[in-house]
């Protein structure tokens, strides 16, 4: 597959790197999804329940920044490594869980994982399309909508355990498939090496501050991490609260499941589908176009009770997720630098976590004042506003969308 976009002798990676996102998504979607719906049986409230999802959050933003230097150090072979081996513990910790207050834990692993996974994936791929003459847009595309097609089996799966035969068999399934991505990361043929100290940034050596406080200077970096906060502090309160207003709605976890495999077939149409739209419009354009359709579908969410009307909006939602991480990771890779590249993807990965701290914090508090349904529509009007705010920041650019492709800024 990689020998199609041109890696020649570095297509190996590019399939080891497809299995990883293959592994991250599906273990993903199989655990944070049904996570509050497990919770609740063990006894949470909804208010803890919010505050349990933002756990993940939370330590993203604490690992992050360490993620993305701990790439420069040991390189992304190594950072994988750590990734899957604290997903392992992750899935042991929930397996153990007597009551919901030992699922923290493990929500302090699961986050740790993940806040790992993706700068080193990041800077992987787009330290391979920095070698491609398109700038691997495309690239980027297929590795990221492959991870959204292993979203599919991971809603039904966990629904179907948590339905009617052992809800700790999910956590059974996440273990086994962290151990194949610690056996896939063994097999990388040409591991990628730590980033070099310096490049040709005007200082010299790159430090965590000054390539930190540098890149906030760059209007395409302050325009990927403003988009990067909103949109993910929406999808922790549609994680949060979606499961639980279906369910008051009087619907089963096997319906909740079907309806995010649903969503989750339209974040693999959009994830595909991003990089051909990015090229003809912009990837600003397309990022400011999927939070305004992401607005609507959550205010159409807290407004109806209708099956089919519900199961539309909850699909339409699929289009943030679908076009924004490959927007937002194709715009990054042309921006930065070789030595930058880390700690800007590690940057943006703080933001993630940020917007999913807050997400997850106040999604319990707003269902405890206004219900899950108008919690849910209430953030879809702030998201609207937050599209408006990025469509002014992307001025300059959404004149020249190509020209993204082949410009680094520093």
């Amino acid at each position: 597959m990689g020998a199609a976009f041109g890696l020649g002798d570095r297509a190996a990676e590019y399939r080891v790197l497809l299995v990883l996102v293959v592994i991250q998504g599906f273990t993903w979607f199989l655990v944070l999804p049904l996570m509050p719906l497990y919770a609740q049986r063990l006894g949470a409230e909804p208010t803890v329940i919010g505050f349990l999802m933002a756990a993940t959050a939370f330590i993203q933003v604490v690992l992050c920044i360490p993620g993305g230097l701990l790439v420069r150090r040991i390189g992304e072979r190594g950072v994988f490594f750590v990734s899957f081996i604290l997903g392992v513990a992750a899935a042991c910790t929930y397996y153990l869980a007597p009551d919901y207050r030992m699922l923290f834990a493990g929500q302090l692993l699961f986050g740790a994982a993940n806040a790992v996974f993706w700068p080193s994936l990041a800077s992987y791929l787009g330290e391979l399309g920095s070698t491609l003459k398109t700038g691997g847009g495309r690239l980027i595309s297929f590795a990221l909508g492959l991870n959204a097609v292993s979203y599919l089996a991971g809603p039904p799966l966990a629904g179907y355990l948590l339905e009617g035969v052992e809800p700790r068999y999910i956590f059974v399934v996440y273990c086994v498939m962290c151990l194949l991505g610690i056996e896939r990361v063994r097999t990388l043929v040409r591991p990628s090496e730590p980033s070099a100290g310096a490049d040709d940034l005007p200082g010299g050596t790159l430090t965590a501050q000054d390539g930190g406080l540098a890149l906030f200077g760059l209007p395409t970096f302050r325009f990927v991490v403003i988009g990067t906060w909103f949109s993910f502090g929406t999808w922790a309160v549609l994680d949060t609260l979606f499961p639980l207003h279906v369910s008051a709605l009087g619907y089963s976890a096997s319906v909740l499941g079907l309806m995010l495999t649903l969503r989750s077939v339209v974040i693999v149409i959009c994830r595909f589908a991003a990089a051909h739209i990015g090229e003809r419009i912009g990837f600003h354009r397309t990022a400011i176009m999927a939070l305004g359709v992401l607005a609507v579908s959550l205010i159409s969410i807290s407004l109806t009770d209708v099956p089919w009307i519900l199961v539309l909006a909850s699909s339409l939602a699929g289009t943030g997720p679908g076009f924004l991480p490959v927007s937002n990771v194709t715009l990054l890779s042309a921006t930065l630098s070789s030595a930058r590249r880390p700690v800007g993807m590690a940057i943006n990965e703080v933001f993630v976590g940020t917007g999913r701290l807050m997400g997850s914090s106040v999604s319990g508090m707003l269902a405890a004042t206004l219900g899950f349904g108008s919690a849910i529509g209430s953030v879809g009007f702030v998201l609207i506003a937050a599209a408006g705010l990025l469509a002014h920041l992307s001025g300059p650019f959404v004149r020249t969308p190509r020209s993204m492709m082949s410009r680094t800024e520093v």
